[in-house]
């Protein structure tokens, strides 16, 4: 269940992120004039763009970076896992009933707040209204502290993980999204327009470095 949700945000968001570094906003906008992105996922590219234009380590710059990832992860939340949360409702009733399974841990570290101590009583993970004021007000706020206090370390670990994504992908492993490999999902419309659109930007994903990556997450500079 947890691996078919990661796959899908997957789907719906790489292949974003290669026509917007591919070929800029211009291509974010015609895709959504296509009807091939949503507004929700075209306004957080604009926002993104406006900052990046800006400057990523100016301030204004840097604030529409953030609020284009949020309005990102909202567009997530709101279209691609609430199609996972509502495929199991028995499964998030369970959750929901069971007070060590809702005790969900935020995933950003150093960040004690879970989701039933957030929420309170009748936590409910499958609610989005509960589930994206968690991740509004207390885990997105808590790993920009993360990033503003340990900055270098995430810019390591980045780089780190793209130094793997470059071994994988010149082994040709085929289980690597970068390398070419498109995993297998059922045949609705939704799925073939993800697979259509990866596709169209799939023969410049090896023309990316990991570098390319990291454009709009600066390292900052060390005192």
């Amino acid at each position: 269940m947890f691996t078919k949700g990661n796959k899908m945000i997957f789907l719906d968001l790489h292949w974003q992120h290669l026509a917007y570094f591919e070929k800029g906003i211009s291509e974010v906008e015609s895709l959504y004039k296509s009807g091939d992105m949503p507004k929700s996922a075209r306004d957080a590219w604009v926002r993104i763009d406006a900052g990046v234009k800006k400057g990523a380590r100016t301030e204004e710059g840097s604030k529409g970076i953030w609020e284009g990832n949020m309005l990102l992860l909202k567009h997530e939340q709101a279209t691609i896992q609430k199609d996972l949360y509502d495929a199991y409702p028995a499964i998030w009733k369970w959750v929901k009933d069971n007070p060590r399974t809702a005790d969900v841990r935020s995933p950003v570290p150093g960040d004690e707040m879970n989701f039933r101590a957030f929420t309170g009583k009748g936590a409910d993970l499958s609610d989005f209204d509960q589930r994206w004021s968690w991740i509004e007000n207390s885990m997105f706020p808590a790993f920009k502290d993360y990033d503003a206090q340990q900055n270098g370390s995430m810019v390591k670990q980045l780089n780190e993980f793209a130094s793997m994504a470059t071994e994988l992908r010149n082994k040709r492993t085929p289980y690597w999204p970068v390398a070419g490999f498109m995993p297998p999902e059922p045949s609705d419309g939704k799925m073939e327009q993800y697979r259509r659109l990866w596709e169209s930007y799939r023969k410049n994903v090896n023309a990316l470095k990991p570098e390319l990556e990291m454009r709009a997450w600066p390292q900052r500079d060390q005192k």
